[in-house]
């Protein structure tokens, strides 16, 4: 068993079929969006987990432990793979964790900013807390600036005579649709009224549950209340939500791809958005990544004849060992490397379709 939160998140995102590389996952958990990162990502199929490092305050992992204990073995070039005593263990963590919430967890925290809708959920209920037992004499729960400037704001807006009420209401509601040991973990965290709210740590003691356990539970909790009250028509909880969306591709990447897709013309497109080519072919390709499939213009950068002498050239090698460096002189005068990331693009999403 796997004591640590950072032991467990290694077991989560190494894999015992591929070889992957630490660096570049400890990249993608703190939310580094390069290319790089967001295309290895593709390929490990790790995509959301982008940015969660961040909830688990957790910017290193800590592999050595796993390596001592056998569950990971060390390849080449920084890269790591699970063990079978290694994958034996990832596959009970996934059943203890369930793994159909964490996947809906993490989708929606790359779609929500989660780490801020806790901090405002959380000093609104404190907020109101005190509000209703008429005390004016506390200290707020530390949170960003932001949020705080925010919470303020919202509660000169609202009914301050009704709004503990109504936030009571929707607690009880939302609580009654968890399961016991989720709803008894999203209330110990709160603070309010003689209520100091407990760490993690103390709540997974309480709970007799590790603490990755109930740390993931926590965030599954906080993205089953954005479903809840995105649901209920006038919420007190919803407008909290404002400003939080998150999207996958950066607007600055969308833009270049809807000017490409109207001029067709790469130079064009340079010259319209006053951005040097590196960085309009970095945009292209950081949509192809979230694009499905038959959303992205392969063609007009790749033909079928160039595509087609590439597979041949690397056929019976994994895309994971394909390397533009070991093209013949030939196949490289012909594709940029740009192209060939492309193509590697391509050829992943053909094979997990």
């Amino acid at each position: 068993m796997i004591n640590s939160t950072n032991g467990a998140l290694c077991l989560l995102v190494f894999s015992s079929h591929q070889k992957r590389r630490v660096r570049l996952i400890e990249n993608l958990l703190t939310g580094k969006k390069t290319v790089a990162t967001l295309y290895w990502a593709m390929r490990y199929q790790l995509l959301d987990l982008l940015g969660v490092g961040r909830y688990f305050n957790i910017n290193q992992l800590e592999v050595n432990p796993l390596v001592q204990n056998g569950l990971i073995m060390r390849t080449d070039n920084d890269q790591v793979q699970l063990t079978a005593a290694g994958k034996q263990a990832k596959e009970e963590l996934i059943q203890e964790i369930n793994g159909s919430d964490l996947s809906f967890a993490l989708h929606t925290f790359q779609k929500i900013d989660l780490t801020n809708f806790k901090q405002r959920f959380q000093l609104l209920v404190q907020v109101l807390s005190e509000r209703v037992h008429h005390v004016r004499q506390y200290y707020p729960i530390n949170v960003d600036g932001t949020n705080k400037a925010f919470i303020k704001k919202y509660y000169r807006q609202i009914d301050r005579d009704q709004a503990g009420a109504l936030l009571k209401d929707e607690l009880n509601q939302f609580l009654s649709s968890l399961e016991f040991d989720r709803a008894s973990l999203f209330a110990q965290e709160l603070v309010g009224f003689n209520t100091n709210g407990l760490t993690m740590q103390q709540i997974a003691a309480n709970l007799n549950q590790s603490l990755f356990k109930t740390a993931l539970n926590d965030l599954i909790n906080y993205a089953k209340l954005v479903s809840f009250m995105s649901q209920r028509d006038h919420s007190i909880v919803a407008p909290l939500l404002n400003g939080l969306s998150k999207h996958s591709v950066s607007t600055s990447a969308e833009e270049t791809f809807t000017e490409y897709q109207q001029l067709r013309d790469l130079k064009q497109v340079e010259k319209r958005r006053k951005l040097r080519e590196s960085t309009v072919l970095e945009h292209l390709l950081e949509v192809a990544i979230y694009t499905p499939l038959v959303g992205f213009p392969y063609r007009d950068f790749v033909s079928y004849d160039l595509e087609n002498k590439i597979i041949r050239h690397l056929s019976g090698i994994s895309v994971d060992d394909w390397d533009y460096q070991q093209l013949s002189d030939f196949l490289s005068n012909h594709l940029s490397f740009f192209q060939f990331r492309l193509l590697e693009i391509k050829r992943t999403k053909q094979d997990v379709k």
